[in-house]
């Protein structure tokens, strides 16, 4: 097993490097970006107002 490719604790495989967790993450965030645009303008597109709409950490979006 190649180390450089996986996170470890204690001793035991945690997750794979570079898998998302929530493989639709992606397109929440963008379809809650989408709806908060059409609803009231860019200038309304802050970060956590998308992360609260598309239901993800402010993490995820910044």
């Amino acid at each position: 097993m190649d180390r450089g490719t996986y996170f470890f604790y204690a001793g035991e495989e945690r997750a794979r490097k570079g898998k998302p967790n929530d493989p639709g993450r992606r397109s929440r965030i963008l379809q809650a970006t989408l709806e908060v645009i059409r609803a009231d303008g860019v200038h309304a597109a802050w970060y956590p107002r998308i992360a609260l709409r598309a239901g993800v950490p402010l993490g995820s979006v910044t």
